[in-house]
């Protein structure tokens, strides 16, 4: 009994491992700006690669969705710049 449930945990192991040796085949990657804040970003990769979920563009999170076989989509949102305000006085803290 515990020879078989050493096989079948090691079968399942090997299975887990044999999806981790699939390739990951990245064709191009690139952007169309949307508008000053956002980005929509195209992953193409080669038939039967890797199923993508997300990927990171400047140190951010992107969740990615499958468009076809081989595209896949997400939407960056760059952080709006926020100018501070200047007080401007001849005073030092006004």
């Amino acid at each position: 009994m515990s020879m078989l449930l050493a096989l079948s945990l090691y079968q399942c192991a090997g299975a887990k491992q044999s999806e981790l040796m699939k390739p990951l085949d990245i064709e191009a990657v690139y952007y169309k700006e949307l508008d000053s804040i956002n980005r929509e970003i195209y992953v193409v990769v080669k038939l039967n690669s890797i199923p993508l979920d997300h990927m990171y563009f400047h140190g951010k999170k992107i969740s990615l969705s499958k468009q076809n076989d081989i595209l896949y989509s997400g939407v960056y949102q760059k952080k709006e710049l926020v100018k501070e305000d200047f007080i401007m006085s001849d005073k030092p803290f006004a």
